[in-house]
């Protein structure tokens, strides 16, 4: 069983596609269509996974998806430590990330599992950020890969008076590799070759529907990891994910539009890698606030569309831009758009695309020693993610 998780791990990176941190916005092809807006209006399996109390609303049925993205990031070095000899350093590649969820109702309560693959990041760059490391260290510097699938057991019940409550457990397994820079101006020790930390999490939610509205929120805990043993010199501290809050409502317009909205916190400074100040050996990451709005118009009976829109904050200030030149996120608008199409009363095929618009960010000459030594430091991120998916209804 561990061969075939490192084997879809394998297969799985969103590179620097991610746009809440190391997440994308939803999981499988429904949840994309709408930018990740949804705690208050279920519709397939990865639902256990975004607000697990929803899944009373759902039938017996498996769901599986793929997403095959695009990302674009161009960095351009700057300031006195800058590898200015390399111009522009771009990145643009493929990546597929697989998904399959089960969703299994009983006279007591409902049951998901599933496998996702929620988070991932990275860079490949052809040269090293760094002048230091491009011309004294082989050109190290220049690469990180963080891959992360977890698989998750939900269950939901249904209380009386409307209300709903569920839970997730999961267990998850990590991959990172990286051939950065260390504080001791010197390349990890850990060489660019993969180590591997298993973790756990789990989440709540809560849910209830009334006549055209309904509301749901859901708490997802720190996902506890082990540490990356090898990238002891590099990372301060086990590669945690932080703990995250999302709450949701949904209004039916009429028996065939509805309108979802959301709110994300994701609290990144709570977790020491990504939140400590760089001098302490973070990243020195932000919490993110994201708002989201998603539209779902049933045009007839076999054929939905849908849209979405996210807008949120990146976690990562400019001052600190150069020092995250290999974890890019900084991309903080997505569009995405989607339809479904029901083959008959049992199978459903689902397509989406979403986009995030990119950003751009220059390193100041204000700020930290990390400010002073980078200024001029160039940033620009976007990506496309194209996802299919299939539904089967028991």
């Amino acid at each position: 069983m561990r061969y075939v998780v490192l084997a879809l791990l394998s297969a799985v990176s969103l590179k620097a596609a991610a746009t809440e941190g190391v997440f994308l916005p939803g999981n499988g092809p429904i949840q994309r269509s709408r930018a990740g807006a949804g705690a208050a209006s279920p519709r397939d399996a990865s639902w256990m996974q975004l607000n697990p109390a929803t899944i009373t609303r759902l039938e017996r049925r498996i769901d599986v998806g793929l997403d095959v993205l695009l990302s674009d990031v161009t960095l351009a070095p700057g300031g006195v430590i800058g590898n200015h000899s390399a111009g522009d350093l771009t990145d643009a590649q493929y990546f597929f990330i697989p998904s399959v969820g089960i969703i299994w109702p009983t006279d007591d309560a409902v049951f998901g599992f599933g496998l996702y693959a929620p988070s991932g990041i990275g860079v490949d760059y052809a040269a090293s950020r760094d002048a230091i490391s491009h011309f004294l260290q082989n050109n190290a510097d220049r690469r990180l890969d963080y891959r992360h699938i977890r698989l998750i057991a939900a269950c939901g019940h249904e209380l009386r008076g409307g209300w709903s409550i569920g839970f997730n457990v999961n267990v998850s397994l990590s991959r990172f590799r990286t051939d950065s820079l260390t504080l001791r101006l010197v390349p990890t020790e850990g060489s660019n070759v993969w180590d591997d930390a298993l973790g756990a999490g789990f989440s709540l939610g809560i849910y209830k529907v009334w006549d055209r509205l309904a509301f749901g929120a859901s708490y997802q805990s720190r996902q506890w990891s082990q540490s990356f043993d090898r990238y002891a010199d590099l990372l301060c501290s086990c590669l945690d994910l932080p703990q995250c809050v999302q709450l949701g409502v949904a209004y039916s317009l009429t028996s065939s539009i509805e309108i979802a909205a959301d709110y994300k916190f994701i609290d990144w400074d709570q977790v020491a890698v990504t939140g400590k100040a760089p001098l302490a050996g973070g990243f020195g990451w932000e919490e993110q606030h994201l708002a989201k709005l998603g539209l779902e118009w049933r045009l007839n009976e076999r054929l939905t569309a849908r849209a979405g829109i996210s807008h949120g904050n990146s976690p990562i200030s400019e001052e600190h831009m150069f020092l995250n030149a290999l974890v890019p996120v900084i991309t903080k608008d997505v569009l995405a758009v989607g339809v479904s199409w029901a083959v008959d009363e049992r199978n459903e095929v689902h397509l989406s695309f979403a986009h995030a618009f990119a950003a751009t960010v220059t390193s100041p000459r204000e700020g930290g020693v990390f400010s002073l030594l980078s200024a001029g430091t160039y940033t620009r991120l976007e990506y496309d993610a194209l996802t299919v998916g299939y539904s089967h209804k028991f």
